[in-house]
């Protein structure tokens, strides 16, 4: 048997744990797609009842009536005064404080003025666009129904035990209720419901919307009320009563404001007049207008004496780094002249300037004399004659240089002397400026706020009502606002699909059985070989060649020529995790579709306790596999031809004592199905449940070149399927992939090119492979 021990099966949770492929998230998505389309009709069910509840909702509301009043709001005050103007005054810092101030519209005091001006307390249940131009009730009147009948010639009310009556257009009272009716209504009768107070606050806040228009102080205040009527009164009643509250409450604040701007103006006038007396002392004591101007003298004096001694220093500076440059020799000396010539105020000195002067043309005369072909040496006399003058020169700069450095250091000494008196009388002057200025910045400050103070008193005093609300368009008869039906159909229709597909995945996600394709390949790490469709197993074992289950069987066939277990491969171990799964049926069909193409396959039913294939193919059971194993029969007797073309079976054979697994253990059956792989072309094994007989399974399995195993959708548990797959990893099975049975939709397995797992798990390079090819990893025909 080859062995291949570069491949074992992958177990996402066995013994080699890897890292969750990228695409797992995926097919978990898909799983879980496929198990809400499998319950369709649970999908369908919550959309309905979502449809149901909507129509529902929209044809039982009752009818309501909206009326808008428009107003103007005015604008917070953005005059940039320091103090804020009226708006600060207002607290309308902004639009945000224009808004606070309309919430009052939504307030229970507004609320409970309306609701007792307008008798809110009675609400209509029948006849809601009856005409009751006036209705009061009483704090004290009791809840309860208020029914009036209205006849020829007037109305009669009754409310529990009391009643009343009135001709139209009289006030009467019945019940704590004050009410009257201008004329007959058009209707028989009509019906009242008396609400407490609070519940028809209540009823009244809902009610209500407030809608700034964009960019703009206009808002725009609606309010709901069973009838036109009443919803026009309601509107017009509450922006009447937000105005008057408005009004008040900008009266009271620009009158208490007032006041505190007379209190700050008062003590700011005091201070200033304080301050003044304090400048005046001053200034009499200092005997001079301004200490600051003695200062800034002063300090315009020391700053000339500091420049005129740094220009001293600077040209002492330069007559020493003359001294040092004439006691150099060569080219630095000649370098210090240079410096020293070029200082400012040096070339004003008429002495040192000639003398230098003097120096050059020598030095140039004597450069002319030694430089040439014909230049004179050193020792002739013109040349000495010439040096001893440049020496003299020196000489008498060095004695000029001192002479103007002994000056300079007299007139530095005088402007220090000078600098320091000016200092000291400098001393006393800053403390008094100072002094001075903080009592000036005190009166100028004073001085600002005084007019600031002054100009917000005259502002205030010039407020009038235009800055109160101002109502643009009052409110007329309401009108009828209409349930959104396709709103609440299409909140019905996300509702209902919300609780479908919420309950298909819960349930989908409790189904522990693998029931597609992506759910075998995502728990067992191996690829999909084929997918059975359910239709397979209606006619009989083996599928039709030309319908959907050949069709499985010819992808099986085609995957496991490219699967990673095909190079060398003569036995095929079929198997599953329990019984019923259909490993029976897949290797029967599996056999009979690589024999429709020429090749020899040997069939062999290696399930003594559970023999089947005999029965398949109409045969006997004895002698087969068992009477092989134990020497009763030879291969002649053993093996048999089939009505599927190319297909031998070699049948579970004659029932023995002996536990299925002793027998399928025995020594004799590895080489048995080495000899068997020598006489066909490809030897099909249909071996045990792993979990049934694991034992016999497990040794089929291990001596096997490949391994297919079988799951059942909707039938296979996750546990079992893992389980098995751990069982057969244990003894090193070559695991050539998954087989999916009797699924419900069928179609091809998840398209990992050629049934294939992606490179990383397989541990192969994933490509096409050429027809030719192919032939090479599956065993074809043998000539």
């Amino acid at each position: 048997m080859s062995q291949h021990p570069d491949f074992r099966a992958e177990d996402p949770l066995d013994w080699n744990p890897r890292p969750r492929p990228a695409g797992e998230e995926a097919s978990q998505l898909r799983t879980l797609a496929a198990g809400v389309a499998r319950r369709w009709w649970l999908v369908a069910l919550g959309l309905a009842a979502g449809l149901g509840c909507a129509a529902y909702l929209a044809t039982d509301e009752e009818p309501a009536f909206r009326s808008t009043a428009t107003i103007w709001v005015p604008q917070p005050s953005s005059d940039g005064s320091p103090l804020g103007g009226i708006g600060s005054l207002m607290g309308l810092g902004g639009g945000g404080a224009s808004l606070s101030e309309l919430e009052l519209v939504r307030s229970r005091a507004l609320g409970g003025e309306v609701v007792d001006s307008l008798g809110l307390r009675l609400q209509g249940v029948e006849g809601a666009d009856l005409f009751v131009d006036t209705a009061r009730v009483e704090p004290g009147a009791p809840g309860g129904t208020l029914v009036l009948a209205f006849g020829a010639d007037g109305v009669r009310a009754e409310a529990g035990t009391e009643s009343a009556r009135a001709p139209y257009g009289r006030l009467f009272r019945v019940a704590g209720v004050r009410l009257r009716v201008p004329r007959h209504p058009g209707v028989e009768r009509a019906e009242f419901r008396v609400v407490s107070r609070d519940d028809a606050i209540g009823r009244f806040q809902e009610n209500v919307i407030v809608r700034p228009r964009d960019r703009t102080t206009v808002v725009d205040v609606g309010i709901t009320a069973p009838s036109p009527r009443l919803a026009e009164r309601s509107a017009n009643l509450a922006v009447d009563l937000l105005r008057q509250a408005h009004s008040r409450r900008t009266e009271a604040e620009v009158q208490e404001r007032g006041r505190r701007l007379r209190q700050q103006i008062a003590f700011n006038d005091s201070s200033l007049h304080a301050a003044q007396a304090q400048l005046a002392g001053f200034r009499s004591v200092q005997e001079t207008y301004n200490s600051g101007d003695l200062f800034r003298t002063r300090e315009a004096e020391r700053l000339g004496l500091e420049t005129q001694l740094s220009e001293l220093r600077e040209s002492r500076a330069a007559y020493a780094a003359l001294l040092e440059g004439l006691r150099s020799p060569g080219a630095a000396q000649e370098r210090g002249l240079d410096v020293f010539i070029a200082s400012p105020g040096v070339m004003g000195q008429p002495l040192i300037s000639q003398l230098y002067g003097s120096l050059v043309q020598y030095q140039t005369q004597r450069d002319s004399m030694t430089a040439g072909r014909w230049g004179r040496p050193a020792g002739h006399p013109d040349v000495a004659r010439v040096d001893e003058l440049i020496g003299e020169t020196r000489r008498r700069l060095v004695g000029a240089a001192g002479s103007a450095m002994q000056a300079l250091d007299a007139q530095i000494a005088g402007v220090e002397r000078r600098r320091g008196e000016t200092q000291a009388k400098m001393q006393p002057l800053p403390a008094a400026d100072a002094r001075e200025e903080a009592v000036l910045r005190q009166i100028e400050g004073l001085g600002r706020m005084s007019l600031l103070l002054r100009e917000e008193y005259t502002r205030q005093q010039l407020a009038t009502s235009g800055d109160s609300i101002r109502v643009m368009d009052r409110a007329l008869p309401g009108w009828r606002v209409k349930a959104n039906l396709l709103q609440m159909l299409v909140l019905g229709v996300f509702g209902g699909l919300l609780v479908g597909v919420g309950s298909a995945a819960v349930l989908t996600t409790l189904d522990s059985t693998l029931r597609t394709a992506a759910d075998a390949e995502l728990l067992l790490g191996l690829p999909i070989l084929s997918v059975v469709p359910g239709e397979g197993r209606r006619s009989g074992i083996l599928a039709a060649p030309g319908g959907r289950g050949g069709e499985a069987y010819r992808t099986l066939r085609t995957n496991l020529r490219f699967s990673r277990v095909a190079p060398g491969v003569r036995t095929l171990a079929v198997t599953s995790a329990g019984t019923g799964e259909g490993r029976t049926t897949v290797a029967a069909n599996l056999a009979a579709t690589v024999g429709r193409q020429g090749a020899r396959v040997l069939l062999v039913d290696c399930d003594p306790g559970r023999a089947r294939l005999h029965a398949v193919f109409g045969t006997e059971r004895e002698p087969g596999l068992t009477d092989l194993l134990l020497g009763d029969a030879g291969w002649d007797a053993a093996v048999r031809p089939t009505s599927a073309a190319n297909v031998s079976l070699l049948p579970a054979g004659t029932p023995v004592g002996l536990a299925a697994s002793e027998v399928l253990e025995s020594g004799a059956l590895q080489p048995m199905l080495a000899e068997l792989a020598a006489r066909f072309d490809l030897v099909v094994l249909d071996i045990p449940p792993v979990l049934a007989d694991t034992a016999g399974s497990a040794s089929v399995a291990a001596a096997a070149d490949g391994v297919i195993l079988v799951v059942r959708a909707g039938r296979t548990g996750r546990e079992p399927a893992r389980l098995a797959l751990r069982q057969l990893a244990a003894v090193h099975a070559q695991m050539a992939g998954v087989v999916l049975n009797d699924s419900p939709g069928g179609g091809e397995p998840r398209a990992h090119p050629a049934g294939l797992l992606p490179p990383r798990r397989a541990g192969v390079q994933v490509g096409r492979i050429a027809a030719d090819q192919a032939d090479r990893v599956l065993p074809g025909p043998r000539g």
